[in-house]
Formats: C-alpha cells, sequence, structure tokens
C-alpha cells in the first residue's frame, strides 16, 4: 500500500470520502443551520498566506506557552470531539495515544465513548470538558469522576 501525502485540507476532505461510509461522512460534513460560520471560517482563513523564512535567525525555537496556568510543550490541543468509536475501535484511547506522542494535551470530551479508565491509566496530559447540565448531582457525580480520574476540568 502506498503512502498518501495528505497536505491540504481538501486532500484530508478527500481521503476521508474516499474511506468513510456515506453515512459517517455525511455525519461529519454536517454544520448547522445554513452553514454561515462554516463558510465563514474558510474566507477567513483564505485572506492569510504565510510567507517562511527559512531558517532565518533561528538559533532557539521555543514553541511552549501556558494555557488555564498549565504549561504545555506546544501551541496546540486537541479539542473536546463526541464519539470516536465511530470512527476508531480504539475510539478516545487511540486520540489520547496520538496527543501523548505529539506532547499535546487532549480535551476528553462530554459525550465520549469511553470512561475516563479505559482511554489511558496516565490522564496526566488531558484535561476534560464538562457540560453544565441542569442536574447538579450528575454534574457532582461528573465532577468526582474527573477529579479521581486526575485530569484538568474544563467548565
Amino acid at each position: 500500500m502506498t503512502k498518501k501525502s495528505l497536505q491540504t485540507v481538501a486532500d484530508f476532505e478527500q481521503e476521508a470520502m474516499a474511506t468513510l461510509s456515506p453515512e459517517l461522512f455525511d455525519y461529519i460534513q454536517k454544520r448547522a443551520g445554513q452553514g454561515n460560520t462554516f463558510f465563514g471560517n474558510f474566507d477567513a482563513f483564505a485572506k492569510y498566506q504565510l510567507f517562511p523564512r527559512v531558517l532565518q535567525g533561528v538559533e532557539q525555537v521555543n514553541t511552549s506557552t501556558e494555557v488555564l496556568g498549565k504549561a504545555i510543550t506546544n501551541p496546540f490541543m486537541i479539542a473536546p470531539t463526541a464519539w470516536h468509536k465511530m470512527f476508531t475501535e480504539k475510539g478516545e484511547a487511540d486520540t489520547s495515544a496520538a496527543a501523548k506522542s505529539f506532547g499535546i494535551p487532549y480535551i476528553i470530551s462530554s459525550f465520549s465513548t469511553l470512561d475516563f479508565h479505559e482511554i489511558d491509566s496516565d490522564l496526566s496530559h488531558t484535561w476534560y470538558q464538562i457540560l453544565i447540565y441542569k442536574d447538579k448531582s450528575l454534574m457532582k457525580q461528573w465532577i468526582e469522576k474527573a477529579e479521581k480520574a486526575v485530569v484538568q476540568l474544563l467548565f
């Protein structure tokens, strides 16, 4: 099997269309309302261009930053997304492993298909996005579960 070079959003979209079932691809492509925000994002990014200045004044590179008081090695995070088992057999465990391999934080969704202990035994690189529920006792249970699993909470 030849390894494909996926470099643009369009490349990834074509590969997803060729690989995923039509139902799953359609689910991923869903957008709210008329898609104004979706298309607006493409229009906004199209206004920018990168002009690389290769190896000019590069003595020391430091991509670390701080987010909500926590130091991270790169200015990237994997945002909370739901239902990973729709895309990979191991679900959020695969996403967590990928994040860990790149040294970036992974934010577990409130709608994760796996429980904390099923995702990874070491969740020090993970955060947890908890949604605000009307049922305060349910929220308390989830917060306690997240604290026990040692993940940073994001409300």
